[in-house]
């Protein structure tokens, strides 16, 4: 079986950075088809995109922003470039919650925002989820998807209060699990009471919910649960009524520390990994017994791209070896395959990138006084000391707010590792954790959630898009005179701004429906997006546009086990969470009582523009000519004077009104007659209001934001309190032609170690990431004064 359309892309790729000649010399057209095409048509079918985030920092308080940065890359680490809508999500991890949720732009792969923490939020771990429509699929029932989120801490685990030892132990070697948690205290005491919620994860899914009163049991605690290979982790939430913390554990005798691959694996075959050299990559395939020579092939693959075939005849032991100098670095397959292309074995192979890229990244200075001036300095090169240019995210921030605990992740291993996994768990292993890999044969466990496995591809279909890359909405009927719903309304919808007369287009229906991507959410930007319809008229007509986080719920509740509610767990509901414990100075107010009248929310700019159209144009009242001040006077009958909200009217009663009918004006009157009102228009809500002018309305992209950069150049500003814990962030920042970059910012009053971090991509697709630290100390003698 031919595929023309693969093998052209395939030696077109290779030529720009693979010798093909080297790689499919010795294999006829079949066996190219059978080791080479045949995995491709099966890789293409489940390419997802991987997003990574890179934040400001990984703690927060409340009344905070999270700032970020997302990095949407395709399956070869380039950016991705068919995505322009970014779903953001904010997800509560104990509990699933959904706090937050919006669409984002991106361009050329790239996106940021901020997120702002309000009061509302509780104290916890969260999951930052983005997803966008070639970063989440679905294949034969199974979910394919890359690492798309970064875990953030809201709250006060910065320096913990509750301290324990835990123990996890497996029973009598049975899957049977026993967690042992003793040595209790609180600010280094021995806890007297309090209760612990301890939530029992399968990956994200809630397996159960338990609940410990510390006072009535003493000393030790523990608990045993069956079955202990399908869990991953605890979270532990302690509480003593004046604070609460939050812990999680990982279990490490969680499935896939003890998985072996049977089916996959013919122990009468070896394959090793000899080394890494600047020229080659070199394998060692043995067999077991005595057998007579025959022929094999050894494929290199990685990231659903066949790097190298080799055949070869072999009875017992041979070693091959392939050319290094361009392979990209990351995870790898080596895969073993016998004369009738059956794959005998296989083993993961991380390889170590070689280092293409130069990075020097300097600060003025080590050590700096409060509220002072640190000038950066920037420099990117290739190998060849030829300079680079970049586009770079930069973050300068106190080291306190990088949570102890979490995953070593940057965009670099992101890119190398975690990205080429389902099962995004595993990166709670200790190889992935650091920054600098050395080359090695990864152990069995991680073939089970290698996505591009040859074990992992076989029959998989076609993969659909969960999200789509743009919204749908349509236009309907709600009352007709006509039978055929075609005659209801215009084809076209018109799309505008609320607050940009300017921003407009004219969108044409299909069946009804239309479509709103980029160029539309990006009329909206800052505000809604209103779309409107054009109903024939003795017609009204509905806009509805369908909500892309109800689709992903639906989609979670289906593929996905639904997360089990939570019991009651004493007072939590009602608890005033606490805020950071500081090692540092701080303003404390004891208690503020503030009371206010209660506020009636007003309407957004364009939907109270509508508001106070239809009080006029569909509000008949009106005010006696004769100036009594009498409202719908029955006696001179409508006028052009309207009533004025607010405002006292007379009204007169049924009684009056009857027999004032063809008096004239020539009618007497008492005090029963009539009462004294304030007048008050009719009340429309914002849904009956767009339904009234056939409109829909859809938020529009985020306002964008910039990170506010006080300057102490003005000594009135050195009055001024600053404890400022980010000092920087700007996601977008470019290199000169000289691969440069230069930038300046100032301090705050916090004494602390502070890191700035440098991520980003340079030409050719190159990963940049750097960090480096400074000091903030008042009065040190290698610190710059105040300017």
């Amino acid at each position: 079986m031919k595929i023309p359309k693969f093998k052209c892309f395939f030696i077109f790729f290779l030529s720009l950075s693979f010798s093909v000649q080297f790689c499919f010399a010795q294999l006829s057209e079949h066996e190219e088809n059978e080791l080479v095409y045949k995995y491709l048509s099966q890789s293409t079918k489940q390419i997802t995109s991987s997003i990574y985030f890179q934040t400001d920092k990984e703690v927060y308080d409340k009344g905070e922003d999270i700032w970020f940065k997302s990095i949407v890359f395709d399956n070869r680490s380039f950016l991705s470039i068919e995505d322009s809508l970014l779903y953001i999500q904010l997800v509560r991890i104990d509990t699933g919650e959904k706090l937050y949720q919006r669409i984002f732009p991106l361009q050329s792969g790239v996106g940021s925002g901020n997120i702002f923490i309000n009061q509302d939020f509780p104290v916890g771990r969260y999951r930052l989820e983005g997803y966008t429509s070639s970063a989440l699929k679905i294949s034969n029932g199974e979910l394919i998807r890359s690492v798309n989120s970064k875990e953030l801490i809201v709250g006060n685990n910065i320096n913990p209060r509750f301290q324990f030892d835990s123990k996890i132990e497996n029973i009598d070697g049975k899957e049977d699990l026993q967690f042992l948690f003793s040595n209790l205290k609180f600010d280094g005491k021995p806890l007297a009471k309090g209760s612990l919620r301890i939530v029992v994860f399968e990956n994200d899914l809630i397996v159960e919910t338990l609940h410990a009163d510390l006072e009535a049991t003493k000393g030790d605690h523990f608990f045993s649960k069956e079955f202990a290979p399908i869990i991953t982790h605890f979270s532990l939430t302690f509480n003593n009524d004046e604070h609460m913390e939050n812990f999680i554990i990982t279990n490490p005798y969680n499935l896939h520390h003890n998985l072996e691959d049977t089916n996959f694996i013919d122990r009468d075959f070896e394959i090793n990994y000899l080394d890494l050299q600047n020229d080659s990559i070199n394998f060692q395939v043995k067999r077991k017994g005595e057998s007579p020579p025959s022929i094999y092939y050894l494929r290199l693959h990685g990231n659903g791209i066949v790097y190298y075939v080799s055949k070869f005849t072999f009875d017992n032991e041979t070693t091959i070896k392939f050319p290094s100098h361009d392979l990209p670095g990351g995870i790898m397959e080596v895969a073993l395959f016998d004369e009738n292309f059956k794959c005998v074995t296989g083993q993961l192979l991380f390889a170590k990138k070689r280092n293409q890229i130069n990075i020097s990244l300097k600060s003025d200075r080590p050590i700096y006084n409060p509220k002072s001036k640190v000038r950066l300095q920037l420099k990117v090169l290739d190998e060849n000391g030829d300079p680079l240019q970049a586009e770079l995210g930069i973050s300068v921030s106190d080291v306190i707010y990088k949570a102890k605990g979490f995953q070593e992740r940057n965009i670099e291993n992101h890119n190398l590792f975690y990205k080429q996994f389902v099962d995004y768990k595993l990166a709670n292993d200790e190889l992935s954790v650091q920054n600098k890999f050395s080359s090695r044969i990864l152990e069995q466990k991680y073939k089970e959630s290698y996505k591009w496995s040859e074990h992992n591809l076989h029959n998989n279909v076609e993969a659909s898009a969960v999200l789509n890359n743009y919204l749908v909405g349509r236009v309907s009927a709600r009352e007709s005179r006509t039978k055929k719903e075609k005659e209801v309304f215009q084809p076209v919808v018109a799309v505008f701004s609320g607050i940009d007369e300017s921003k407009n287009k004219i969108k044409y229906l299909l069946d009804g429906e239309f479509e709103l991507g980029y160029d539309e959410l990006v009329i909206g930007q800052g505000d809604f997006t209103y779309i409107k319809a054009f109903p024939i008229p003795g017609n009204r007509v509905k806009v509805s546009i369908d909500s892309p986080f109800e689709d992903l719920e639906e989609f979670n509740s289906s593929f996905i086990n639904p997360i089990a509610p939570l019991s009651t767990w004493g007072k939590e509901e009602n608890d005033e969470f606490p805020q950071h414990i500081y090692d540092r100075p701080v303003i404390q107010l004891s208690e503020v009582y503030v009371e206010a009248k209660r506020l009636d929310v007003k309407k957004s700019g364009y939907v109270a523009r509508l508001d106070s159209l239809k009080k006029l144009q569909g509000n008949h009242d009106y005010v006696c000519k004769y100036g009594a001040g009498v409202l719908n006077c029955p006696v001179c009958g409508p006028t052009d004077i309207k009533p004025i909200e607010g405002k006292q009217y007379i009204v007169y009663n049924e009684n009056f009104v009857n027999r004032a009918q063809g008096n004239g004006v020539h009618i007497l009157f008492n005090g029963n007659d009539f009462k004294r009102v304030t007048y008050k228009y009719p009340e429309y809500s914002e849904e009956e209001l767009l339904e009234l002018n056939n409109l829909g309305r859809v938020l529009g992209f985020p306002k964008v934001q910039t990170f506010d950069l006080p300057k102490y150049d003005d000594d009135a500003l050195h009055g001024i309190p600053d404890y400022r814990n980010t000092l920087y962030w700007n996601p977008k920042l470019l290199t000169n032609e000289n691969g440069e970059l230069e930038l300046e910012f100032y301090t705050s009053e916090i004494e602390s170690l502070f890191v700035i971090h440098v991520e980003g991509i340079a030409q050719k697709g190159m990963i940049v990431s750097e960090a480096i630290t400074f000091e903030v100390k008042k009065g040190s003698s290698n610190s710059q004064d105040p300017q």
